[in-house]
């Protein structure tokens, strides 16, 4: 089992996915992974199971591909390369580079969390909330996950 990499759940517990389900690998150690399942009714949710639970490709293949993890990891985040990117293009452009190839892939939950979370409190704001009483929910929810995203953007120096 390896980051990124594809596990078959094949544990018999009741609070897992179906026997079978697939899902990827965002972060693991030797005892435990954390998944994002790919299909069925888990499909985009993310749990922490024990490897003994997680089906990973055959050895030799995942062996592969973590040697191939590793080299393309190691020529996104080699200091020369990014000394270069970063002097071209600042901060910006380094992160955009990392995100580009894929780097940055397996936090794209945390950022939804980050997202739902603002959006949750500014919909506790007395003001914004009646604002907003007169819309249709979709509209309502717009507006307040676009004030998330502006909240987020804004805040680049903390």
């Amino acid at each position: 089992m390896h980051n990124g990499g594809t596990v078959r759940y094949i544990g018999d517990g009741p609070d897992g996915p179906e026997f079978g389900t697939s899902g990827r690998v965002l972060s693991c150690t030797a005892a435990y992974g954390h998944v994002q399942w790919l299909e069925g009714a888990w499909r985009g949710q993310v749990g922490l199971y024990p490897a003994e639970e997680l089906d990973s490709e055959s050895h030799a293949h995942t062996v592969a591909a973590s040697l191939d993890d590793s080299l393309e990891v190691g020529s996104l985040v080699s200091m020369a390369s990014a000394q270069e990117v970063y002097e071209e293009s600042g901060g910006e452009g380094l992160v955009s580079h990392l995100a580009s190839t894929g780097y940055l892939a397996s936090y794209s939950s945390v950022a939804e969390e980050a997202l739902q979370l603002i959006a949750a409190r500014l919909q506790q704001d007395p003001v914004l909330r009646q604002l907003t009483t007169s819309m249709d929910p979709e509209e309502a929810d717009e507006v307040y996950r676009v004030a998330a995203r502006m909240l987020l953007s804004d805040s680049g120096d903390f």
